[in-house]
């Protein structure tokens, strides 16, 4: 008599999701990056504005292509298109309590700060 035994191994990736609030420029936002599981993917996430609660998305770079001097890009985008960008040095979303940097369009010629603050963590 032989027995064969499976396992089924998901390939799904787990997300760990950092919520922050705080403001763009004078504007009240909720931001949730979400971290996944396993650190080769890019960081990314949504936000949105408190009044509109459309979500917008974000992606940073992969973890390699971060900046000498620990800037790091996270470019939105709406159906799609690129729309703008935050820039944020020495982010570590799984360590912060409040996280500050800047929001820019895409041109660079209109920009406003971002302060956040940990709001809470929602493990997977």
């Amino acid at each position: 008599m032989t027995l064969c035994l499976f396992s089924k191994v998901s390939g799904q990736t787990l997300y760990t999701s950092y919520i922050f609030k705080g403001t763009i420029g004078t504007n009240p936002i909720v931001l949730t990056f979400l971290i996944p599981d396993h650190f080769y993917n890019y960081d990314q996430g949504t936000y949105y504005y408190t009044k509109q609660k459309k979500k917008i998305k974000f992606r940073g770079p992969d973890i390699s292509k971060i900046g000498a001097n620990g800037v790091q890009k996270m470019t939105e985008t709406v159906n799609g298109k690129k729309t703008g960008y935050f820039l944020f040095t020495n982010l570590d979303v799984m360590k912060a309590k409040t996280i500050a940097g800047n929001w820019y369009t895409m041109d660079g010629k209109t920009s406003y700060p971002v302060v956040l603050n940990l709001e809470k963590i929602k493990e997977p």
